[in-house]
């Protein structure tokens, strides 16, 4: 059996919610309580996953943008026959599967600005390790998904004969509609030969072939998918590795989970490294002031946008306002002409009777 860790869930909540269900048979509340707890920053457990389960559901969890990591439970200690060799059994796994970092994380704050550049080295390897792991985990198993619909396509391909059937009582169909010189009828008639002959030619091709197809599919995957099977059950056995032996864990609690990625890491590096900061509590504090300046850059930038934006559109404004105003004046003055002319007109009117 295995334990299932999900240490953070992304930004796709929504689907690692459902394979939290799936996984768990939880109800969508309790579901989406924890996952939004691993978001915060806490943990979950998911117990005892059969092997042959674990890693699917850890390969989704991933591929939705997930960190989840298998533990195996229950150790096979052998024929111990005394306590004693229990005890040396237990410290000899520990020995081979316990991380010993040079420096304990509570003790990087302690330390001298080459020595936390050391420990930052160390803590960037191990991120970029893992991170390259769920990047081939991620890559290796959309391979397998695109092998495997290939496959399937062979499962289902229809021998020449049987294209040739659908093909010809398809184009004979639509020549007969062409003959009374009708498109339409030659695409009425062509395409009702194709649905015709394709209900009554693919099932039978397919039971007919059946064998041959499967045996093709077969030897595909045998080819193409299994060779990607055994080398994601490789990156899964060293990425299972790499966090059961304590690296991972020693390296997030030297930065913290949410700085638990390479390019975080190595800006917490150069911050050090070209002295604006000579601890990594100072580089951590400075990096933090660094996002903020940009969240309030973009911040500026959008309000800045938003005025040039409402700014040109009162310009717009004023321009029609004033195109209006100028329309109003001429047809003001239009008025004045007229009424004058009709006032002269009576008048001379008047005049000659």
């Amino acid at each position: 059996m295995t334990n299932i860790v999900l240490k953070s869930v992304g930004e796709n909540k929504v689907k690692i919610i459902k394979i939290v269900r799936e996984a768990t048979g939880m109800g969508l509340k309790e579901a989406k309580e924890i996952v939004d707890s691993v978001a915060e920053g806490s943990e979950y457990t998911i117990t005892d996953i059969p092997k042959e389960m674990a890693q699917g559901i850890i390969d989704n969890l991933i591929s939705e943008g997930a960190f989840a990591v298998g533990e195996s439970i229950g150790i096979d200690w052998g024929n111990t026959e005394s306590e004693g060799n229990m005890d040396e059994a237990v410290a000899d796994v520990k020995e081979k599967m316990t991380y010993q970092p040079k420096v304990l994380a509570e003790e990087v704050s302690d330390l001298d600005r080459q020595a936390t550049m050391d420990v930052l080295i160390e803590v960037g390897k191990i991120a970029k390790e893992a991170e390259g792991y769920n990047s081939e985990i991620v890559e290796i198993s959309r391979k397998i998904n695109s092998e495997q619909i290939e496959a399937e396509k062979l499962r289902k391909q229809l021998s020449g004969k049987a294209l040739g059937i659908i093909g010809g009582a398809t184009a004979i169909m639509a020549i007969i509609g062409l003959a009374g010189g009708n498109i339409l009828m030659a695409v009425i008639l062509g395409g009702m030969a194709y649905f015709i002959s394709r209900t009554f030619v693919i099932p039978s091709d397919l039971s007919k072939h059946e064998e041959e197809n499967n045996a093709k599919a077969d030897a595909y995957i045998s080819q193409n998918v299994e060779p990607l099977r055994k080398r994601l059950d490789e990156v899964y056995a060293l990425a299972n590795n790499l966090n059961e032996g304590g690296k991972v864990t020693w390296a997030m609690d030297v930065v913290g989970k949410d700085m638990f990625y390479s390019a975080c890491i190595d800006d917490l590096y150069n911050l050090i490294k070209s002295r604006r900061a000579d601890s990594l509590k100072e580089a951590l504090n400075k990096y933090d002031d660094q996002q903020h300046k940009v969240h309030m850059e973009e911040m500026q930038r959008a309000i800045q946008n938003a005025s040039e934006v409402a700014a040109a559109e009162s310009v717009k404004q004023t321009a029609y306002s004033a195109d209006i105003a100028k329309s109003a004046h001429q047809t003001a003055v239009a008025s004045k002409a007229t009424a004058f002319h009709t006032r002269q007109t009576a008048r001379n009117t008047r005049r000659f009777r």
